[in-house]
């Protein structure tokens, strides 16, 4: 789903793979307005046609068109569509946000036998780059929760700075990345021999490379621990207390530098676990949909019947993966059992970052419209 206002037009793309062609047709309320290639070996012709009769939305559509054709993960193909397109910007905001979580993910205390998050992540950002975007969807860092903060502290929009915060001790880990466009693009002529850069082509080659290996994209530029509570205040410019509001530096690079931080040590997680197919994904919706009827029969002897508008599931499921498996399918396997789905505004996916757990809330508003049982 493309991100878009309230009083854009209503569009929709349907796209089918025919041998080596991306065939679309593209509508505009019910009216066809496009029926023909997207693929990103359209020539020069087809595309001008496709941009006459597509607009503003022939970039977009054919992006993320593409995208989608050979394999883009489903989390980057959500992040692009919430950008507005799939690009180099938003590829490696994608790729900083899985650096992120192999080689600084959480940490976690298992002493209490339920996991519990020691560490939280705020995202400092300096805006103008499209991998801002990215970040936003992916770790769920939003300036509403004061996690993502950005500043125009340099003149270099590709860079991203992460703190690891540790509530608990004071102390964090700051890790600093970049994305270099233009080394990119040598890398992709080196590698194909392509003399000039299609937009659609470099961007297919940049997928493969990120879902192979999400590091072979971006730059580790500092991995710093130790950071004192003092620093980082500093640094994001939040609050010390609530009579206290300090200055925001953002990412001050010389003030980075001459903290002589120790260098942070990498852990060695992993993003690949068993490939879980759709069939056990869906299962798993299911599973979690007939345990919550047992529940409330057993408890409360109400009878969950399906298609029942005062019941609401919120789960999530399509935002977290599961063995490095996005659960997307887990809705199919909720509606199959209680009838609950977004068009029906009883199926609410919960935004979260794609490292928590998976798990699901089923609520049934009582006949007085205001008992809640859960």
């Amino acid at each position: 789903m493309l991100k878009k206002t309230a009083i854009d037009p209503l569009v929709f793309a349907f796209v089918i793979k025919k041998r080596n062609d991306l065939i679309l047709a593209y509508y505009i309320n019910n009216t066809l307005i496009y029926n023909g290639t997207v693929s990103q070996n359209m020539t020069e012709t087809q595309w001008n046609n496709l941009a006459r009769k597509l607009g503003d939305y022939a970039f977009p559509i054919a992006s993320l068109a593409n995208a989608w054709a050979i394999g883009a993960p489903i989390d980057l193909l959500k992040q692009a569509a919430f950008h507005g397109h799939i690009c180099s910007g938003c590829i490696s905001g994608y790729a900083m946000s899985k650096t992120l979580y192999m080689y600084y993910p959480p940490i976690v205390d298992f002493s209490t036998g339920s996991p519990i998050e020691l560490t939280s992540y705020v995202t400092i950002g300096v805006p103008g780059g499209s991998d801002d975007d990215a970040l936003v969807l992916a770790l769920d860092t939003t300036p509403g929760k004061r996690s993502y903060m950005g500043y125009s502290t340099t003149n270099d929009t590709n860079l991203i700075g992460f703190i690891r915060w540790n509530s608990n001790t004071r102390t964090g880990t700051l890790i600093i990345m970049s994305y270099d466009l233009q080394e990119l693009v040598n890398k992709y002529k080196q590698e194909t021999g392509a003399k000039e850069v299609s937009e659609l082509k470099f961007n297919a080659w940049l997928v493969k490379k990120v879902t192979m290996d999400p590091t072979s994209v971006i730059t580790i530029v500092k991995e710093l621990d130790n950071l004192t509570e003092e620093q980082y205040y500093y640094l994001t410019g939040r609050e010390v207390n609530y009579a206290q509001v300090n200055e925001t530096h953002g990412l001050d690079m010389d003030y980075i530098n001459s903290l002589n931080l120790p260098t942070a040590t990498r852990a060695n997680n992993t993003l690949q676990g068993d490939n879980l197919s759709y069939e056990y994904l869906k299962k798993i919706g299911a599973d979690a949909a007939n345990l919550a009827k047992q529940i409330f029969m057993d408890e409360k002897g109400i009878n969950l019947e399906k298609d029942d508008l005062n019941l609401a599931v919120l789960t999530s499921a399509g935002y977290v993966y599961l063995n490095g498996t996005p659960t997307d399918p887990c809705y199919d396997g909720i509606f199959e059992v209680l009838g609950a789905r977004l068009s029906r505004k009883n199926l609410l996916p919960v935004h979260q970052p794609f490292y928590k757990p998976l798990w699901f809330t089923f609520v049934l508003k009582g006949y007085d419209g205001k008992t809640l049982n859960s």
